[in-house]
């Protein structure tokens, strides 16, 4: 087993930023009905909104000298495999910045338990909380304290609409930089793109792409886009990887969600840039969420 942490021409560097959270692809958003009606889109933005975490340290290399060898994509998907970041819990401070019909600028923290519980509290600035999240194998939670609404649906709910499995793994994935959902008898392509490795997999409905750096096999970039009727594409970008634990962990995630393909204007592309601080791996944590009974619920459709 080849591991990033095995390599010796690394060096870490720090820096300290400005603060700055499935989301899925394909749904269409649906206007609300008299304050009580979220459009899906909406709310997956929300989800991603919520998400992860600000970070001051990134792990960095010359790519410029790195010498990429052919790989096969059996070879390629099992070095994959062998660098996901692994935890049991992890806590970190958030940092988000959303743009687009609404930008902001929110702060918060993240807690996860490994494919059994994600959640999210998200603040202004000032520090007062705005809103909750918290997502379980078997359901989606929300708590919006600005509106004194929440949302509380079955996750199975959402798999009529969206052209993805929207699981709790798959969730924890795209905000940690791991695929624990690659399989190798899927029929990926893999060869090299712009001094990365590139695995690719089409079918009716779903376009998948997957870059990989080549000097610690961790995913720096992942776009999916839903065939039917051109419905959405979402590209992520995973940036500043940190060292926890002897695991590479991105603590920059850029979301660019495009969920009108065609028009490209500012009302139809969502940029979400996530930062992560303070990142705490394997401690003992609580998942605090309680619904008012004052607080009224709102529906997705």
């Amino acid at each position: 087993m080849r591991r990033f942490m095995n390599k010796k021409d690394y060096k870490t560097t720090c820096t300290v930023p400005e603060p700055v959270e499935g989301t899925t692809v394909g749904a269409s958003t649906s206007s609300a009905t008299e304050g009580k009606t979220t459009g899906l889109l909406t709310f997956v933005f929300c989800l991603l909104s919520l998400a992860f975490v600000v970070s001051s340290c990134s792990t960095g290399k010359d790519i410029s000298r790195f010498n990429i060898k052919s790989m096969s994509t059996n070879n390629l998907i099992r070095e994959i495999e062998d660098n996901q970041f692994e935890f049991d819990n992890l806590e970190a401070k958030i940092g988000v910045n959303l743009k687009g019909n609404n930008s902001m600028g929110l702060k918060g923290q993240i807690r996860m338990h490994n494919d059994s519980v994600i959640w999210i509290s998200l603040s202004l600035k000032v520090g007062i909380e705005i809103g909750r999240i918290m997502i379980t194998p078997d359901s989606v939670k929300y708590i919006n304290r600005s509106t004194k609404t929440y949302l509380a649906e079955s996750i199975d709910y959402f798999n009529e609409y969206l052209p993805i499995v929207p699981s709790i793994q798959f969730l924890q994935d795209m905000l940690l930089g791991n695929d624990t959902q690659i399989k190798r008898r899927e029929k990926y392509k893999s060869y090299i793109d712009d001094k990365r490795y590139k695995l690719e997999a089409k079918n009716d409905f779903i376009d998948k792409n997957i870059w990989i750096l080549p000097e610690s096999f961790k995913i720096g970039e992942f776009n999916i886009k839903d065939n039917r009727a051109n419905s959405g594409e979402l590209t992520l970008k995973y940036e500043n990887f940190q060292n926890v634990d002897g695991r590479l962990l991105p603590t920059k995630i850029v979301f660019d969600v495009d969920n009108n393909i065609g028009k490209h204007d500012d009302k139809s592309i969502i940029h979400i840039e996530i930062n992560y601080s303070d990142i705490k791996k394997n401690e003992k944590l609580e998942f605090p969420f309680n619904i008012s009974p004052k607080f009224e619920q709102i529906l997705i459709w």
